[in-house]
């Protein structure tokens, strides 16, 4: 079996898991290239608990003899990172803190670097048992505009192994008073959507700075909205805010929504996001979540959800 050029793991990912069980000889898969390894890691983190036999060269070639079986087994199962990325990037962008309960540092879930980002752009995070724990930084506030900024740090960010974050970070990056760049996630542009193209273009709609790079983005704190030395003692009091509510389009795409939703959250006035059911592709109840949280959120026309 030959993985093609893959733009994901989820080729390489899947192979060796159903390759056990075949009966007779062995399976080689040959992968050409490869992104998003963490899913290759967790694959073969659950064929060892099992213990599925299998070889490895790197991530380039595997071989799973066959006639092998899955055990039935009783353990809890880590939550997902992925999903409690929105939440995490929420309490960054609007100065909360938010405790995220199931979540296992130790599992080889690739998202949890999303973690170890929001803490190198100013947010606190503290690992407890059985749950993680994330402080957005001060915030700065101005009373005459009435909207509030989490003062973050920018920077540069590989998201190769983490492409699912982009919509998340994108957000995230807008509530930064330096520049952020998020780079070497080409795969991004063939998921359910072109994600890289969509966010730069409904952040857009949200007055954000966005440029759109080949394998990533780009984001610019926006004209009047802060300071940009790093060594400040305090977060600069901003005469424009970082996003304004609007109109945007979801495009059906489960993580462009919650990132949006998010987006919303800190924004100054309104924000409909339409398409907003497909939230439930991933994460069922994510709107109720916000609401339990403290969020405005109002069902509109069509599917679409109204946040402030």
């Amino acid at each position: 079996l030959a993985a093609p050029a893959a733009t994901t793991a989820a080729a390489a990912a899947g192979g060796p898991g159903t390759a056990a069980e075949n009966p007779g000889a062995a399976t080689d898969i040959d992968v050409l290239l490869i992104n998003e390894r963490p899913y290759v890691e967790m694959t073969l983190w659950w064929l060892d608990s099992q213990g599925i036999r299998y070889e490895r060269e790197g991530y380039d070639r595997f071989r799973i003899p066959g006639g092998q079986r899955y055990r039935a087994f009783d353990s809890p199962i880590p939550a997902d990172f992925s999903s409690a990325t929105f939440l995490a990037c929420a309490a960054a962008i609007t100065g909360s803190t938010l405790t995220l309960e199931g979540l296992d540092m130790s599992d080889p879930q690739g998202d949890k670097a999303v973690l170890g980002i929001l803490a190198e752009m100013g947010c606190t995070v503290e690992e407890g048992d059985g749950a993680v724990t994330v402080t957005g930084p001060q915030k700065a506030f101005n009373e005459d505009a009435g909207f509030a900024r989490a003062a973050l740090s920018g920077g540069t960010f590989d998201l190769n192994a983490i492409p699912d974050a982009l919509p998340a970070l994108a957000v995230t990056a807008c509530f930064a008073r330096e520049p952020v760049e998020l780079s070497n996630v080409p795969q991004a542009r063939a998921t359910e959507t072109d994600r890289v193209a969509v966010m730069a273009a409904e952040l857009g709609r949200m007055g954000a700075r966005v440029e759109e790079l080949p394998d990533g983005l780009r984001v610019l704190p926006r004209a009047g909205g802060g300071g940009s030395a790093p060594e400040a003692p305090a977060p600069t009091i901003q005469t424009a805010p970082p996003l304004i509510g609007a109109r945007v389009h979801g495009h059906g795409d489960h993580r462009v929504v919650m990132a949006l939703a998010v987006a919303g959250l800190g924004a100054a006035g309104e924000t409909t996001v339409d398409t907003a059911v497909a939230a439930a592709v991933t994460f069922p109840g994510f709107f109720e979540v916000l609401r339990s949280l403290g969020a405005s959120i109002e069902q509109g026309d069509a599917g679409a959800e109204d946040i402030s």
